[in-house]
């Protein structure tokens, strides 16, 4: 078995498992910053985010989960369904949240 916490890698019996620790920001594990105020700061610096955005520079996996306790803390934000280009060259949807 090996960890290390740096961008986070953990061995387990010759399978590793890889998470993201954000590394847009720089979390470490530990820091007071949880997915909420990621999500929050973000979206108060003017950027806009889809899941896809979250995942890969935020590191969270279940973005509209976070946006539905953010509304239910009364936090006020934007949304709108945004058609984007697919890598098989079709058209999908995807939920948009900015200020």
């Amino acid at each position: 078995m090996m960890m290390s916490f740096t961008g986070f890698t953990v061995m387990i019996s010759n399978q590793s498992l890889i998470a993201y620790a954000s590394t847009y920001n720089n979390f470490k594990l530990g820091d007071e910053m949880n997915q909420k105020t990621q999500v929050k700061r973000y979206l108060e610096s003017g950027k806009k985010i889809t899941s896809l955005d979250a995942r890969e520079k935020l590191g969270i996996l279940d973005l509209p989960k976070r946006m539905s306790e953010l509304r239910e803390m009364r936090f006020e934000f934007k949304d709108r369904w945004k058609r984007v280009k697919t890598r098989f060259g079709g058209y999908t949807r995807v939920k948009e949240y900015y200020l």
